[in-house]
């Protein structure tokens, strides 16, 4: 399954830009066209945790990413929360076991 938000705020320790998130298959990406450094692509596997509240956090061993939906509204969980939820449950998934009809 792919799941992509489109134009959410990635926010650096000064300042943010905007992007899109994406999960394909077992990998997770964020590109920026505005700023190709803040941009990343891994394993879904590799990330240690990940929480919604008013932002969406993705923290790996060696990095934590802050994602807020570009309309800054009560409605930002909502849009965020499919995302979070395929996170959990592709964590959730034993390695070499298949992937509901992948």
């Amino acid at each position: 399954m792919i799941r992509t938000l489109g134009h959410l705020f990635h926010h650096h320790l000064l300042g943010s830009c905007t992007g899109r998130l994406k999960i394909e298959g077992d990998r997770i990406s964020f590109w920026s066209p505005g700023n190709a450094r803040a941009g990343f692509t891994r394993p879904v596997k590799q990330i240690s945790s990940v929480q919604l509240d008013e932002k969406l956090v993705i923290e790996f061993k060696d990095k934590t990413y802050r994602f807020e939906a570009l309309a800054r509204d009560s409605a930002n969980s909502r849009r965020l929360a499919p995302f979070c939820d395929q996170i959990k449950r592709q964590k959730a998934v034993p390695p070499n076991s298949p992937r509901g009809g992948q």
